[in-house]
């Protein structure tokens, strides 16, 4: 069985290959968006609960999803490369969502604007879907935002036995003023006009002026009501916390979370000092082994995307 090691370069990680052509990109015609106006989400907002979900402490709600077995479900390639689970430990797999509109287009969601999955994001969803099949999955874990619980529910479809749990900590970083901005051109933008260009580029620069201060200090928050990494990394902790300690008797786990949430998740808890050396491209998946005696935690895999073919994939805005 062979695992091939993810490599560091200066500014980013080339994503750890698991395997060649896996999973199938299957397209998902069930579920359609209900409208294609992004919701802007308050700070202080009471996030609703899944339809027949029991409220649990900390806002996060659970539902039972089925009791079928899923012994029958054959392993994809990645999943039959990955080493077996050590004594003692636990393996978690964290994706991110799959595409918006809003990733298509360049602008930033952030944790403030909740947009659903476009019609590539569902297929990109199916495609992760396919390339987790054969994992005894007994938890699916997503945050409240549109993008990341559609996501988890395509996957869940295939893993009727696992508790479906919705957990507002595991929401995208808020980018405060910057949210809802457009920073990057993509091919097939209506405006052309060199003025236009323009605004993006100076706006471009200012977001970098300003990530490049949240990269090198914890506290620094994004102006106009954002977080800081400081404040993302205890959420973030304390969410993966409280999913350990709710299911003790699960050792696989799968969170769908976002893309600046998960890049500093991951720096935190592999020890990385810099998380603009970690890409998340949409629907990639993270496999992370954590020794619960030591609280050590070990890469198995990271941005995996073999099961997506759109070139957009490989990196998009959060």
């Amino acid at each position: 069985m062979r695992l091939l090691i993810c490599l560091f370069q200066v500014a980013a990680v080339s994503c750890a290959w698991i395997s060649r052509g896996g999973g199938a990109f299957d397209h998902m015609s069930s579920l359609t968006p209900k409208t294609n106006t992004p919701q802007h989400v308050s700070s202080s907002s009471t996030f609703a609960s899944y339809a027949s979900s029991t409220a649990i402490a900390d806002e996060q709600t659970v539902t039972t999803l089925g009791s079928a077995s899923t012994s029958t479900i054959a392993s994809s390639s990645l999943v039959r490369q990955l080493p077996p689970l050590a004594a003692g430990h636990r393996r978690i797999v964290l994706l991110r969502h799959g595409e918006t509109e809003w990733n298509r287009r360049g602008m930033i969601q952030g944790g403030g604007y909740d947009l659903e999955l476009n019609e590539s994001g569902r297929q990109q969803a199916q495609a992760a879907q396919n390339q987790l099949r054969g994992l005894p999955l007994g938890v699916i874990a997503s945050s409240h935002l549109e993008r990341s619980a559609q996501t988890a529910d395509i996957i869940a479809q295939a893993f009727p036995k696992a508790v479906r749990v919705v957990q507002p900590k595991f929401g995208e970083m808020r980018f405060g003023s910057f949210e809802g901005l457009k920073i990057r051109r993509v091919a097939g933008d209506d405006d052309d006009k060199e003025e236009e260009d323009s605004k993006v580029l100076e706006l471009r620069e200012r977001y970098h002026e300003i990530n490049r201060k949240i990269r090198d200090h914890d506290n620094v928050a994004w102006p106009g009501g954002g977080e800081s990494r400081a404040e993302v990394v205890e959420r973030g902790r304390a969410a993966l916390q409280h999913i350990l300690k709710s299911y003790p008797e699960v050792d696989h786990i799968c969170i769908v979370a976002h893309g600046r949430f998960n890049r500093l998740l991951l720096t935190a808890l592999l020890g990385f000092s810099n998380p603009d050396a970690i890409v998340q491209g949409n629907t990639c998946i993270n496999v992370l082994d954590v020794n619960e005696e030591d609280d050590q935690w070990k890469a198995l895999v990271l941005n995996h995307l073999d099961h997506i073919t759109s070139q957009y994939a490989k990196q998009a805005p959060s």
